[in-house]
């Protein structure tokens, strides 16, 4: 096998990226799926200085989130040693002989004529980083990737998620990579998925029919095709996952029902939409509209602090995500007053409005016996080995959220042996209907993809219909 570590400085390549980067500068459309930590940035960077040293008329253009533009700076800086030109939403490095050129996927639409210009001159090797946003055909950054697509020389897609809750969302991406390879939609859902159809209200009580997914049909000839696309790779960590279930206080479960009621009544239509009812069910589920009262914890609550003491017990640390700041805030006054009890020794705070420097601040001084509260903010790009734990305070509807966050933790440079998920569960609600979508995920992900690693190995892929009636009773509260 040939060895690409010339082309990097400071490091030896794994066997894993030398593997992927031969397959890639020999790909015209190759999705990159190495597992979270692997240095997936790495490894495209290195393929596309291997194919613009030998193609000097050529381009590399990077698209990543604003999340990631700083591991592609970090390498191109420290590891290449190359010159870049940048368009972000804060800053600018104008182009002018660079080999490299980074555009922020949030602004892609600003310089989309600018590079059409660019792509028409110049061979380009277009690399799309956390290449799931393609799941989405309808959103802005897809339809510009679509629109430059056919100017790119070579495009290579980077995830780790390729399928996040949806079958159809990961057809997206494998159509996108190779338009027409898998047939329509309505081909592809007929060839692998089984359906059936259901009646539901829209607004203004009015009825419509939809075509719902309830099972799977043989995936052999899909399996082999995502074998033939997608470069996988994975480091088997020995990871521990733990299901924390406890019942919904007394207190909530008039609030929770009243937020979960009426959402096919009319007089609900209009004033709130399905979704924000989501995210009222969460927050009553959290408490965390409640005010914080020294001896009046939910159950979740002293679930949370009890895991969190046995951790900071065994001298190691951890990562508690959740999903609104709100939450985070009155946990963090939750900790925050029973640090002593539970061995705190400090607590950190990563959201969307920490500033760079203090979230790089975490990242490199963050020692056993702390807790880090994050939200979707540290679930990409960050570098956090030094804890070994995530405790799932809120399940993301999203399973490509929670391999991303494992990711976090499991990283080739860590110094644990271990690493453990914890995931909390109120039962019941909300939590019990997002941790059976998880392992529903997981499930055809194993199917799919084989083990990614990161993701349990031993659940068993359940009736689509399944679901729905967990979503009927836990969500809209249809209880009988």
């Amino acid at each position: 096998m040939q060895d690409f570590s010339e082309h990097v400085k400071g490091i030896t390549l794994s066997k894993e990226q030398n593997e992927a980067i031969a397959r890639m500068v020999s790909s015209r459309n190759i999705i990159l799926g190495h597992q979270a930590g692997l240095g997936k940035t790495n490894s495209a960077l290195v393929s596309a200085k291997v194919l613009l040293d030998r193609n000097p008329n050529s381009i590399a253009l990077i698209i990543p989130p604003k999340s990631a533009r700083k591991a592609f700076r970090k390498e191109l800086e420290t590891r290449l040693v190359e010159p870049y030109a940048l368009y972000s939403s804060d800053e600018e490095i104008p182009l002018t002989n660079q080999r490299f050129l980074i555009v922020e996927q949030s602004i892609l639409h600003k310089y989309i004529r600018k590079l059409e210009q660019l792509m028409t001159s110049k061979r380009t090797i277009t690399i799309v980083d956390e290449a799931h946003v393609l799941q989405n055909p309808k959103n802005q950054v897809s339809g510009y990737l679509r629109r430059i697509k056919n100017l790119t020389t070579v495009e290579w897609l980077l995830t780790a998620t390729p399928l996040l809750n949806s079958i159809e969302g990961l057809y997206n991406v494998l159509n996108h990579s190779s338009p027409g390879a898998l047939g329509s939609w309505w081909d592809f859902r007929a060839k692998y998925c089984e359906t059936k159809q259901r009646e539901i209200r829209i607004s203004g009580g009015r009825k419509r029919r939809i075509t719902e997914i309830v099972g799977y049909k043989d995936l052999t000839p899909l399996r082999d095709y995502i074998n033939e696309v997608i470069i996988s790779g994975s480091i088997d960590y020995d990871l521990n996952y733990y299901y924390l279930r406890v019942p919904l206080d007394e207190e909530l479960k008039e609030p929770y029902n009243e937020s979960a009621k009426g959402v096919f009544d009319s007089e609900y239509m209009g004033e709130k939409e399905y979704g924000g009812r989501l995210h009222d069910l969460q927050r009553v589920v959290d408490g965390s509209h409640h005010t914080l009262l020294k001896h009046n914890l939910s159950n979740k609550e002293k679930a949370l602090l009890k895991r969190v003491r046995k951790i900071m017990e065994r001298n190691e640390s951890a990562l508690v995500y959740c999903e609104y700041e709100e939450t985070i805030n009155r946990l963090h006054l939750v900790l925050s007053q029973m640090a002593k009890w539970a061995k705190i020794r400090k607590i950190h705070v990563l959201v969307g409005k920490t500033k760079e420097e203090d979230r790089g601040v975490i990242e490199d001084t963050l020692q056993k016996g702390e807790v880090v509260l994050v939200s979707q903010a540290g679930r990409q790009s960050r570098n956090l080995q030094r804890a070994n734990h995530i405790v799932m305070y809120n399940v993301p509807f999203s399973v490509g959220t929670i391999v991303q966050l494992i990711g976090r933790i499991c990283r080739y440079d860590t110094t644990y042996t271990q690493q453990h998920i914890h995931i909390l569960e109120v039962i019941d609600t909300i939590d019990t209907y997002k941790v059976q979508l998880f392992r529903d995920n997981v499930a055809l992900i194993n199917n799919l993809f084989g083990s990614m690693g990161v993701l349990p190995t031993d659940v068993i892929l359940r009736d689509r219909s399944d679901i729905t009636s967990m979503k009927r009773r836990y969500l809209w509260n249809k209880r009988r």
